[in-house]
């Protein structure tokens, strides 16, 4: 529902990819205990999601190499409260409401988009990851 709303607000929508949504859904089930930018090529190695990044190409360890699977991603998290539907548009609203989120969740650069979304109970917090990619890495 949040990616139906985001669509909402685009002037050109983003599809919605499976396999993406798989890599938003582990990271927002990151962002629990580590609520931070930096953990993002971990969910797409997890998932062997996207384009692999072979690194002994350039003289590297194999270790070093990674899968790329999105351009961009936003996160939030809160103790949205409401319906389904009611904690969606929040989501939803505050990327929008959020100028430096918006200005790539917003762009027709950006033609696809998946989002995870955690309720952790212990907190009462929801996490949320909104993925978006310029390319379609398989669904």
């Amino acid at each position: 529902m949040v990616a139906a709303y985001i669509n909402q607000y685009r002037s050109t929508k983003a599809t919605v990819l499976s396999g993406l949504t798989s890599v938003a859904r582990y990271r927002s089930n990151q962002l629990v205990t580590n609520f931070v930018h930096t953990d993002g090529i971990d969910a797409c190695n997890a998932l062997q999601y996207g384009e692999f990044v072979d690194m002994t190409l350039y003289g590297m360890n194999e270790s070093d190499s990674y899968y790329q699977g999105y351009n961009r991603e936003a996160i939030a998290k809160g103790n949205w409260t409401g319906t389904v539907d009611e904690i969606a548009q929040r989501i939803a609203n505050g990327f929008k409401n959020s100028s430096s989120h918006w200005s790539y969740l917003g762009s027709s650069e950006y033609s696809y988009i998946a989002v995870g979304c955690t309720y952790d109970e212990a907190s009462s917090i929801w996490y949320c990851c909104i993925c978006v990619s310029s390319k379609n890495y398989g669904g």
